[in-house]
């Protein structure tokens, strides 16, 4: 039996996924157009650029390299331009950026990374009606919902758009 799943239906069509949680595997399905596609090569080979000598940095930058040698993410890749800033709020745009806090926890650094480039996966343009339905749908049902920091996101849009991401 099928069980429905409003609340994430939007975030399922955004993501391609079925509507509703199925009980048995799923039907192979037919290729979509072409929408975000991974970019090649995997993501061990991305270049990753440093803001300034700061050995924080040089070593954030060696600690996500081992991760992405470790955990085949080049699924989850979809800007191959990223930067180190020690000290910077971690970022998706222009440039994926990430700080140098988690240098240390490999598993906080592959969260971050996968987290800043679903950001750019989301910014397709095929995205945003399923994308703008969600967030519609969010804030109907949280309409209390933190519109800034430091309970949510920098406004309300981005609140709602950490709770579709997250």
């Amino acid at each position: 039996m099928r069980t429905p799943v409003p609340l994430l239906a939007p975030l399922a069509l955004i993501l391609g996924c079925s509507q509703t949680l199925p009980s048995a595997p799923p039907a192979p399905r037919a290729p979509e157009p072409a929408q975000a596609t991974p970019i090649s090569p995997p993501a061990p080979e991305l270049p990753v650029t440093i803001s300034t000598t700061e050995e924080l940095e040089a070593e954030t930058k060696d600690a996500l390299r081992a991760v992405l040698r470790t955990h085949d993410v080049g699924r989850w890749v979809f800007t191959r331009d990223i930067a180190i800033d020690a000290f910077a709020i971690p970022h998706s745009h222009p440039v994926l950026t990430l700080h140098a806090r988690y240098r240390k926890s490999p598993d906080r650094l592959l969260l971050l990374f996968v987290h800043e480039q679903l950001h750019w996966y989301l910014d397709e343009p095929a995205k945003q009606p399923g994308l703008a339905a969600a967030k519609a749908e969010l804030a109907q049902r949280y309409p209390d919902h933190p519109g800034g920091l430091p309970e949510g996101g920098f406004n309300s849009d981005s609140t709602l758009l950490h709770l579709v991401l997250c």
